[in-house]
């Protein structure tokens, strides 16, 4: 990390490490689908490709959260850490981007523009 915030480069990394692993890596890794019910998410009736894929999901964030622990702990691989996890921010942002065109979508497709059936503020997008 460059520039004036350099100094404090591991404590951030530290700061993430303990925010990101008790809420995401842990129960995505271990518990996928109490996770996804914690965050309201539909359970489909066959859980086993979601299990897999949640466990999956938790395993690469290990990976990404050990790496910041040791980054944060003795500044080992820094710069790569944080290449990283530039390269894993952007493309949670283009999932949940595209993830979210695509499920207004389905709701145009599918759903009458009632107002009154939808929760607020999600009328907006439905404009035909």
């Amino acid at each position: 990390m460059i520039g004036i915030w350099n100094a404090h480069s591991q404590a951030w990394l530290l700061t993430l490490f303990a925010v990101t692993m008790p809420v995401f890596a842990l129960p995505i890794f271990f518990v996928p689908l109490a996770w996804a019910r914690v965050f309201r998410w539909r359970i489909p009736q066959d859980t086993d490709l979601a299990v897999y894929f949640g466990r999956c999901l938790g395993a690469f964030i290990l990976v990404i959260e050990a790496q910041m622990l040791r980054a944060g702990l003795n500044g080992a691989g820094l710069l790569f850490t944080y290449q990283a996890l530039l390269g894993v921010s952007a493309s949670m942002v283009l999932v949940h981007v595209v993830d979210r065109d695509a499920g207004d979508r389905h709701v145009r497709r599918h759903v009458r523009a009632d107002p009154a059936v939808l929760p607020a503020g999600d009328a907006g997008p439905l404009n035909f």
